[in-house]
């Protein structure tokens, strides 16, 4: 995936297909570190590996809408007993990789998108992707609500 590059199709635009001449995905991560801060989502930038998306470990670039509520695991051993807080892990996020692959994870489902673009557009990020026809809205507000809204849970889209 190539970084910063100048034939971006708009300034909103966070990744997109490269040009003709050239192969895969460009694309621009301070776009999506500036929407995520001002909308009050954190961003992580893990490597690791995801089986659907290939073996290897690649650089995430991670919007984090929700995380899960902490948990705590208790170890006991004899008399002895310990409490773990397990890490806490996100929730509800969407995962750019270094090859132009991006994970959604929503109330309920995770579904991986080959991007052909991703743009911010208000309280949404918008995408296109080879699995699906026209455009996918995210839209980070409602994703960080603890439960969906009735229109969430009657809709086809995210």
């Amino acid at each position: 995936m190539r970084q910063g590059r100048t034939d971006r199709p708009t300034s909103k635009h966070v990744a997109w297909q490269a040009e003709k001449d050239e192969d895969g995905t460009c694309i621009a991560p301070e776009i999506l570190v500036k929407w995520a801060k001002r909308k009050g989502h954190d961003i992580r930038q893990p490597k690791h590996a995801d089986g659907e998306r290939g073996p290897e470990p690649r650089h995430q670039l991670q919007c984090v809408f929700s995380w899960k509520e902490t948990e705590t695991e208790t170890l006991s051993m004899g008399e002895c007993q310990w409490n773990l807080d397990v890490p806490e892990q996100p929730e509800r996020y969407i995962e750019v990789d270094t090859e132009g692959m991006a994970r959604v994870v929503t109330w309920d489902e995770s579904v991986v998108v080959n991007l052909e673009t991703l743009r911010v557009d208000g309280e949404c990020l918008v995408m296109t992707g080879a699995e699906f026809f026209g455009e996918k809205r995210l839209n980070g507000e409602e994703l960080a609500k603890r439960e969906p809204t009735l229109e969430r849970k009657t809709s086809t889209f995210w």
